[in-house]
């Protein structure tokens, strides 16, 4: 790249490009991203996933580094890095000292194992400064310790109001970086109300989605063959606490009380899949809700579902919510704690209750009505979900 350039060069950093909704936000912003004005390095700890043909020409994807590969992949790859190896026990020991409880990729966990790393790993560009670092779905230490930049950013993803966390070593992380972006109004809430020194350096940029690009890959390929006659609800998440696809299971045994021209379909991956097939089969689910895997092109399904429905117990802001409004799709969405900063309910979309019979009968009611499912839709085509990087740009700039 040339770096003699007036361009401002920026490095942003990821963990991979697996399916996920913070993956896919970062796809939509670098969809959306003005490179007249920026050149933009990408660095991945591991340079693999199924995002990975999205990424826009102009971006430069970094070479791997074993050492930060290491952090995040099976045991038989890390005994050829001794010091990663005992760094990830070292910080194992120091996340149980310091937590009381603890869940394997949980929240502590990761954090430790970036405060240790951040002491051994080496330099993501040696002899490189950027005009910025983004530390988009990375490791805040690890970034601000091994990336030489004029200005570090780092992105917030999660809701706070559902993490347990060491407050105190949590903070001793976002302490270093000059900015710190929340993903909706409710994120910036939480961690405002959680860290309020640091509230003069948090702003929000929310998610967007690439309407253009979107459009694109829904009409790639038909999706649901053979289901004519049926109502076609889906879903997309990983197969985690988080998204609830268990509790999906119980709503859907209540609303086919209600009616029998449903089918419930889910697209993801993750640990959580067999308490899903158990769901399933406890509630006799068996042709009704329907795990589909890993699709790294969901948007056939999303473009020829009848409803979108999010049933999380939690989320930062839902990236796939996002890109069913901007495909025109009517979506509900259960009653999580940042579900009022997700959509206008009643507008572009619904929220119901977390309940399972109450949430059955809000969208029996919902899918009852084809001139109401018709109206969320049209205002959904009428709104821009788009990347708003207005404000990015302006703390690249330190303005």
């Amino acid at each position: 790249m040339n770096t003699s350039s007036k361009k401002k060069r920026i490095l942003i950093t990821q963990n991979s490009l697996l399916l996920g909704g913070a993956e896919r936000s970062l796809i939509s912003m670098l969809e959306s991203f003005d490179y007249s004005r920026y050149e933009v390095d990408l660095f991945l700890y591991r340079r693999e996933g199924e995002l990975l043909p999205y990424v826009p020409k102009e971006v430069n994807i970094l070479p791997e580094i074993g050492e930060y590969r290491a952090l995040y992949t099976s045991w038989r790859y890390i005994s050829r890095f001794p010091r990663i190896l005992i760094t990830r026990v070292a910080a194992h020991i120091s996340a149980c000292v310091h937590n009381h409880t603890l869940k394997p990729g949980s929240y502590q966990k990761l954090d430790e194992i970036d405060r240790w790393a951040s002491r051994i790993l080496p330099l993501i560009q040696p002899g490189v400064t950027y005009d910025a670092c983004i530390s988009y779905l990375g490791m805040h230490h690890v970034e601000r310790t091994k990336v030489h930049a004029r200005r570090y950013i780092a992105w917030i993803h999660t809701d706070y109001s559902t993490i347990s966390l060491n407050k105190a070593r949590d903070y001793q992380g976002w302490k270093l970086f000059d900015n710190i972006v929340a993903i909706s109004s409710s994120t910036y809430k939480e961690f405002a109300s959680l860290y309020p020194s640091l509230q003069n350096r948090l702003s929000l940029v929310e998610n967007g989605v690439s309407t253009n690009s979107l459009q694109a890959q829904a009409a790639e390929h038909c999706a649901f063959d053979g289901m004519s006659g049926k109502r076609r609800l889906l879903s997309i998440g990983r197969y985690c606490e988080a998204k609830n696809f268990p509790g999906a299971v119980q709503m859907m045994s209540e609303l086919c009380k209600m009616r029998d021209d449903v089918v419930w379909y889910v697209i993801g991956y993750g640990a959580d899949e067999q308490k899903i097939k158990d769901a399933i089969v406890q509630y006799g689910m068996q042709e009704k809700f329907i795990l589909l895997g890993k699709k790294g092109n969901p948007y056939p399904f999303i473009k020829t579902c009848d409803l979108y429905v999010q049933p999380s117990i939690y989320e930062g802001k839902s990236i796939a919510v996002l890109e069913a409004q901007a495909l025109g799709k009517p979506v509900a969405i259960t009653n999580y704690p940042t579900a009022h900063g997700q959509l206008d309910n009643g507008v572009d979309g619904i929220i119901v209750p977390l309940e399972p019979k109450a949430a059955a009968q809000a969208l029996h009611e919902l899918l009852q009505s084809s001139e109401r499912m018709q109206q969320l839709a049209e205002t959904c085509m009428q709104r821009d979900y788009g990347c708003q990087l207005a404000h990015l740009y302006k703390l690249i700039e330190g303005s």
